[in-house]
């Protein structure tokens, strides 16, 4: 038993045991925190090639469909707009009312939307809202879904005026891996 105990501590703890490429979440917001499964995304902000906009982008760790998603607070008001673009994902938010600081997205949204794409709402109460998609019966070629479709599904969580923070599970794993190592050192000193 001691074996697999302190095998499975390692691997949790350790991280050695990584899941499909593209099958997993995706949890970002507008200030250039990213995770994909736990792990943090290259962000920054550079020209976004189709509207020249200078805006907040995260690296993918695999090529998508290129499209737009876009995000209405209302029936017809825009608020974001999700470019992919490859291995990247742009993100377009509308300025900040006068007073407020902005965030890295709130550059203005394109003006041309692409040909292949998606309208999503968003959700929650102003201050604490946010979108998730896709939805349950994501078309083959939407934008966002990764190219290599074998890997499984993703979602990705939009967090439009809040901190993405990891997902729970990657803490709980780190805290089952110290929890059988400090059990199983804690067995043999005692022995």
């Amino acid at each position: 038993m001691k074996p697999i105990v302190l095998s499975l501590g390692a691997i949790a703890l350790f991280g050695l045991v990584d899941g499909p490429s593209a099958a997993g979440t995706i949890t970002f917001d507008e200030k250039g925190n990213g995770f994909f499964d736990g792990k943090r995304l290259d962000s920054g902000k550079e020209k976004e090639p189709d509207s020249g906009i200078t805006t907040l982008f995260y690296k993918l760790p695999f090529d998508v469909f290129n499209g737009d998603v876009i995000v209405r607070e209302t029936i017809q008001a825009d608020s974001d707009v999700l470019r992919f673009l490859q291995n990247k994902l742009y993100v377009f938010s509308e300025p900040p009312e006068q007073g407020k600081l902005a965030d890295m997205a709130d550059n203005g949204l394109p003006g041309v939307r692409s040909i292949n794409s998606k309208v999503i709402s968003e959700t929650g109460p102003e201050g604490m809202n946010g979108a998730t998609y896709p939805g349950n019966n994501p078309g083959p070629m939407d934008p966002g879904i990764p190219r290599d479709r074998a890997n499984g599904p993703l979602k990705y969580n939009f967090i439009s005026d809040g901190t993405a923070i990891p997902e729970p599970a990657s803490f709980i794993l780190l805290g089952i891996g110290a929890l059988g190592l400090w059990g199983y050192f804690r067995r043999t000193e005692g022995a």
